[in-house]
């Protein structure tokens, strides 16, 4: 992975942030360090606090602080984030490890003032608003979408957080695609990249064969699926019905599919499930017995 996102950085370049630059980039006021510390001591996690900067006088940017009781010699570690801009390879290094390690908190409220912010100032980056749980996912969705970074950042500009922020979990994808469907490849559907952006479903894209084999079961079940977002207990029963039932669209049922709407179990479940319902409707059947 590490150098995957070493090449993409070499072939998006773009300008780097100084993050010591204190008199372009101030330090938080006293009464935020305050705040900072206040809530840093009562956590063992690595604690956030991002802050939108806009001034009459310079462009915004973001501002970001993890309180980390590992750092040697040092309470926190600051990153700016501005628009056209990226970190050095360093501090990219050490954001990301961060996002991924996924052990950070965020005061609430703080969380709900940086959604309103990011999404006033920065309409271009096409975020949304993000649960506190999630900062992880948030800071890497403003890093990327800050700066011509490659993939990630076609990915989260197109509304497909979830495949962006996983994308590292791939076998493979195409480093230099300019559109989802090039990243992904297989000239792979936008519908499906859309109804596969769930954290539950895309292990579906992880390897090649997935990705292929997924793209044959959307291509049969397209008609019925329209617009909707599936459940991971509907795609389970697009797919047990391509494998087992050999394509006939005769044994789908609208009103099984909609009933396992609600079905978002684990991926083993959902199949123990799926596979007892289709024993119970075969025996229902023999008795000359009809449900759907």
């Amino acid at each position: 992975m590490n150098n995957l996102l070493g090449f993409e950085r070499i072939i998006n370049r773009c300008s780097v942030v100084d993050c010591e630059d204190y008199v372009k980039y101030p330090l938080a006021s006293d009464e935020e360090f305050l705040q900072m510390e206040k809530a840093a001591c009562r956590s063992s996690s690595n604690y956030v606090f991002a802050f939108v900067r806009a001034g009459d006088n310079t462009d915004p940017y973001v501002e970001v602080y993890v309180w980390d009781a590992q750092l040697y010699e040092r309470d926190y570690i600051r990153f700016i984030i501005c628009d056209g801009m990226c970190l050095t390879e360093e501090l990219e290094g050490e954001l990301i490890g961060y996002t991924k390690l996924n052990r950070l908190q965020i005061p609430l409220k703080v969380m709900q003032v940086f959604n309103a912010d990011i999404i006033r100032y920065f309409p271009q980056w096409n975020f949304h608003e993000y649960e506190a749980c999630d900062i992880a996912e948030a800071l890497e969705h403003i890093y990327y979408a800050s700066h011509r970074s490659g993939p990630k950042e076609v990915l989260y500009k197109e509304g497909l957080g979830n495949l962006a922020y996983r994308l590292h979990e791939f076998e493979s994808y195409n480093a230099i695609g300019t559109t989802p469907r090039e990243i992904i490849g297989h000239d792979i559907p936008m519908r499906l990249l859309q109804i596969m952006n769930q954290p539950n479903l895309i292990p579906y894209f992880y390897d090649e064969e997935s990705i292929i084999h997924s793209i044959k079961i959307y291509s049969c079940f397209s008609e019925f699926i329209g617009d909707r977002y599936l459940s991971l207990g509907q795609w389970i029963y697009l797919e047990a019905l391509f494998i087992q039932r050999k394509l006939d669209k005769e044994d789908f049922s609208c009103k099984i599919f909609n009933n396992l709407s609600f079905l978002n179990k684990s991926k083993e479940e959902c199949w123990m499930i799926i596979d007892f319902m289709f024993s119970f409707l075969d025996a229902l059947e023999q008795y000359g017995m009809n449900i759907r």
